[in-house]
């Protein structure tokens, strides 16, 4: 190397020094008391002409401040080629790295500064060259290109976050890149490529990246680091916002965007790092220096009101906050074509992501109240494959396409063998409905068996056996086929081991002398307070009702999918097969979807000449997005998952529990928990004050919880499936707070 120095640049070295490098090798070049970069690249016809233009910038630049200047080679050229290889000398600027500071605050106005120093003395400099480079995997606006690295992320958790952030740039960003303002920008203004002395910003080095983009993108780049390296990310990243705009003026449009610009920087770091250190497993350690915090960072981010967010970065710099929807008015426009009996709450959402919901006021409400979305608001992989279908076919089932058998195929792989058949429809009550038409025509028996309490539809028979609907306000006498039984309410407290053998006793006592037709009932009954039944007693009970020649159905609208952590349906946490399973709600994740599952022999009697046809159930769109949900579960591990946090979660609350006398029996299992709140001084009666004071406090903390019961005094927990331990942590926090 000494003699290639020579030979190139006519420079003696006494010293050189291997430098850390990304995607070429670097070197300090010593002689005497002058300093120089060598830096030594693979040879490509396209680098070099970047290499030039790069070279062509730093000259521009070397009189506007302390930067790098180029070093001709004795051709007088910048680039010299030799052996497949670029070589190129540059000067060597002391000072010490930004990253020598550690979070530091004194240090981001100046850095602030220096970034819009940089953009108004690069203002008006053009090179066509750079108009070419279309490909450079660090380029924000070609986002595109590190995107298709993301599957080289190791674990399907870490890939959804990339992924979402992915489509959210795509939507927010790519339409208005047209009218963003553009210059030659540096390109990758982070820790390790800037310069800091005597409590201040120097320089930035490293060119490598420069090309001609928006500038916000520049600012978006150096503020993610910040972000990534600074306790109190959004304080850290408004100090710089707020310098550079004093300097340089931002407009509202770049601020708009600046939230997207920063998840899409992170996106290129982890999945630009996961797909070099694939190729370069010996440098994996530089390559992925700041992959352990941007993952924090990116996770972190979903937690965090874009709209909030892009609140602080007005205020930052000065512009008014626009407008917010008054929510009194909106209620008022809803109620003038939208009927009363659908409730609704003054809580307006402008959109969410995973186990967050996004208020258009900014702020950020964790989501332990909306079970429908299952495995996250707005998965990527359910809104990927909802688009793809959606772009190429959407029928119904009188046509033979694929996705219909694909996914009936996948989901009854989840259950015994003999459930073998399956119906689509387009909600969790069609499906009900529809699960008693079949029961009564095989039967021949229309009369109903359900629980007290129990809710299963919004259909007219499902309000019918429902009692929860039917016997609460508004609603209506029994019908002469409807025959109730006891619920489980509190029976594990008041018989203890004789619950079981109580309610089957008053269940023989109703249905004594009686046809039956059909069976219905949760695992877990979920308004009547997420009760579960006893041991032993749904056994009991299929046995009783298949002797009087019904069918039992499982209600597993909203304890399926592995919800409970303990098994895929909630039947099988007692040991039963039923003979018609009912699903709905989260089998989409949002998608209007429902199934009904049954046996051949079932169906075979089911199919008595008249058709049976939805016009929505099975087509293609819902399919695909039921099996998305299917594969995310799998891949995140997400029934693991529910186990794990949801008895943890279940362990947090009953060690409370102990210590307020307000607050009774913790039920349920997995992300299907019930907590019920008493009278202090006498624990057997419901507080529903209490409840919705908790519920009230808890909404202050921007958590979000339902109850329910026949008292609504039951705080009902069904989170997405992908909450975690810190959601939980955060949870307990803030209901123990509401007691305190």
């Amino acid at each position: 190397m000494e003699q290639l120095l020579s030979r190139l640049f006519g420079i003696k070295a006494d010293k050189i020094t291997a430098l850390d490098g990304y995607e070429n090798k670097n070197y300090l070049v010593e002689s005497g008391a002058q300093k120089w970069v060598f830096k030594d690249y693979p040879f490509d016809q396209s680098l070099l002409m970047f290499l030039q233009s790069e070279s062509e910038f730093i000259g521009f630049l070397s009189d506007k401040g302390e930067y790098p200047k180029m070093c001709l080679s004795v051709n007088g050229i910048y680039c010299e080629v030799e052996n497949d290889r670029i070589y190129r000398l540059l000067t060597y600027v002391e000072g010490d790295l930004f990253v020598s500071i550690n979070g530091d605050h004194s240090y981001l106005e100046s850095l602030g500064e220096k970034i819009a120093q940089i953009h108004i003395q690069s203002k008006g400099y053009f090179d066509p060259k750079l108009l070419a480079r279309t490909d450079n995997h660090w380029d924000i606006q070609y986002l595109e290109t590190s995107a298709r690295y993301i599957n080289d992320c190791e674990t399907a958790h870490q890939r959804k976050f990339l992924k979402y952030f992915y489509q959210q740039y795509q939507q927010k960003v790519v339409p208005i890149i047209p009218s963003l303002r553009k210059s030659v920008i540096h390109g990758d203004i982070n820790e390790h490529n800037i310069l800091i002395e005597k409590g201040g910003v120097k320089s930035f080095f490293d060119f490598g990246d420069i090309g001609y983009g928006p500038l916000i993108n520049d600012l978006a780049i150096a503020v993610t680091y910040i972000g990534l390296n600074y306790e109190n990310r959004i304080n850290a990243i408004s100090e710089v916002v707020q310098a550079y705009h004093k300097i340089h003026p931002l407009l509202e449009i770049e601020l708009d965007i600046l939230y997207n610009l920063i998840s899409a920087r992170l996106i290129q770091s982890l999945a630009n790092a996961a797909h070099s250190s694939k190729l370069q497993p010996e440098n994996k350690a530089y390559i992925t220096v700041n992959s352990e915090s941007a993952w924090l960072m990116i996770e972190e981010w979903t937690s965090i009101n874009p709209i909030g967010f892009r609140n602080e970065m007005y205020i930052a710099c000065g512009f008014d906050l626009p407008e917010v929807k008054d929510v009194e008015l909106e209620l008022k426009r809803r109620e003038a074509s939208i009927s009363k009996a659908l409730s609704v709450s003054d809580l307006a959402i402008e959109s969410a992501a995973f186990q967050y919901m996004y208020a258009i006021d900014g702020k950020t409400y964790l989501d332990l109240r909306n079970n429908i979305p299952h495995v996250g608001h707005c998965h990527p992989e359910v809104v990927e494959a909802n688009v793809k279908q959606q772009y190429r076919l959407n029928t119904n089932t009188r046509y033979v396409y694929d996705e219909l058998s694909d996914y009936a195929e996948n989901l009854l792989s989840h259950f015994p063998e003999e459930l073998d058949k399956v119906f689509f429809v387009n909600s969790g009550s069609a499906a009900g409905d529809l699960a008693l038409r079949i029961a009564q025509t095989v039967t021949g028996e229309g009369t109903v068996v359900a629980l007290e309490q129990g809710y299963h539809g919004n259909t007219q028979r499902m309000i019918e056996v429902s009692h929860y609907k039917y016997g609460a306000k508004g609603g209506f006498d029994k019908k002469s086929d409807v025959l109730k039984v006891p619920m489980p309410w509190n029976y594990s407290v008041t018989h203890g081991g004789n619950a079981k053998d109580y309610l089957m006793s008053e269940a023989k006592k109703d249905i004594a002398g009686t046809s039956v037709g059909a069976f219905i009932a949760e695992p877990i009954v979920g308004c009547g307070g997420q009760l579960e039944l006893p041991d032993g007693y749904l056994g009991e009970m299929y046995e009783l009702i298949r002797s009087k020649g019904g069918l039992c159905i499982s209600d597993e609208v909203q304890t399926g999918f592995a919800r409970t952590g303990k098994s895929w349906w909630g039947y099988e946490a007692y040991d039963v097969i039923p003979d018609i399973v009912v699903l709905g709600k989260c089998i989409g994740n949002g998608h209007p979807m429902a199934a009904v599952v049954t046996t051949s022999g079932i169906s075979e009697k089911f199919t008595n000449g008249m058709e049976f046809f939805s016009s929505f159930g099975g087509n293609p769109v819902s399919c695909v997005n039921g099996n998305a949900v299917l594969k995310v579960l799998k891949e995140e591990e997400l029934k693991e998952n529910a186990n794990k946090v949801g008895d943890y979660l279940k362990q947090g609350l009953q060690g409370i529990a102990k210590k307020y006398k307000g607050v009774g029996v913790v039920r349920g299992s997995g992300f299907f928990l019930g907590v019920e709140l008493v009278d202090e001084k006498d624990p057997s009666l419901p507080n529903t004050d209490l409840c919705q004071a908790v519920k009230k406090s808890m909404f202050n903390d921007q958590i979000l919880v339902g109850s329910d019961g026949p008292a609504d005094n039951i705080l009902k927990i069904k989170p997405p499936m992908c909450f975690t331990m810190e959601n939980a942590d955060t949870f307990l926090k803030s209901f123990e707070k509401a007691f305190v």
